[in-house]
């Protein structure tokens, strides 16, 4: 499927973003699948179609691990506790490190 969409010039953004579009006409790859990989038209329609769903997961992958920030992670130089986004102890409280935060 990745040569074919690549010999068909649409490994792009653009050319992934019309192939993920369903209004996207997409006879001519279908055609391409059937003659480069001597299969059905259905089993071309389920190659296309199993891609698109990989796509589509992996965007809303990248959408959930997308990063928010950074926050501070609080601990005390006296008694140790800690570990947490805010003092636990007012002792002496010092930023031991950063942790991202996701959606």
């Amino acid at each position: 499927m990745q040569d074919i969409v690549e010999k068909m010039a649409l490994n792009t953004k653009e050319g992934v973003t019309a192939l993920l579009d369903p209004s996207y006409d997409d006879t001519d790859l279908i055609n391409e699948l059937i003659h480069c990989l001597a299969i059905s038209e259905d089993n071309a329609r389920d190659i296309l179609s199993e891609w698109r769903e990989a796509h589509r997961k992996l965007k809303e992958q990248k959408l959930k691990s997308k990063k928010k920030g950074m926050e501070a992670i609080w601990h005390c130089a006296v008694c140790g506790r800690g570990g947490r986004p805010q003092p636990v102890c007012y002792v002496a409280p010092y930023i031991s490190s950063y942790r991202s935060i996701t959606l």
